[in-house]
């Protein structure tokens, strides 16, 4: 561990704490979550989130074409949408690697965004309330 700077001006202990974390986080690889042995990467828990918005963006535009054009209710669009926005995101982001990611990891990646996606839109979707 590297002693704090004392002769940097303008770098407070704080960014220095912070420069030293991302620093030292390459070597060690993964960084602990919570408590117990389970670890997952931070980049890896961007790319959810991520595909989470992306797959609740572009699937509620998708169901939204769809109600345009079929008599379908306004959730099994939703569930449509970002079930069809699922493969092509997945495609189109194994398109942009270079072959480097395989597509089932990206699909699984993708299919837990969707899940969280699909959930943001049904959380906030306006579904009619029956009235008995």
């Amino acid at each position: 561990m590297q002693s704090a700077p004392k002769s940097q001006p303008g770098l407070s202990l704080k960014l220095w704490i912070i420069a030293t974390a991302v620093e030292s986080a390459p070597q060690k690889g993964i960084i602990q979550i919570g408590m117990g042995e389970k670890m997952i990467s931070p980049g890896f828990v961007a790319e959810i989130f991520g595909s989470a918005l992306i797959m609740a963006l572009t699937g509620a535009v998708l169901a939204w074409i769809l109600r345009k054009f079929t008599r379908v209710g306004l959730v099994p669009s939703y569930a449509l949408g970002v079930a069809v926005m699922t493969f092509v995101g997945a495609a189109l982001y194994v398109s942009g690697h270079d072959g480097i990611v395989d597509y089932l990891s990206a699909w699984t990646q993708y299919a837990i965004g969707g899940v969280i996606g699909f959930l943001i839109l049904y959380a906030t979707s306006r579904r009619s309330v029956s009235k008995t």
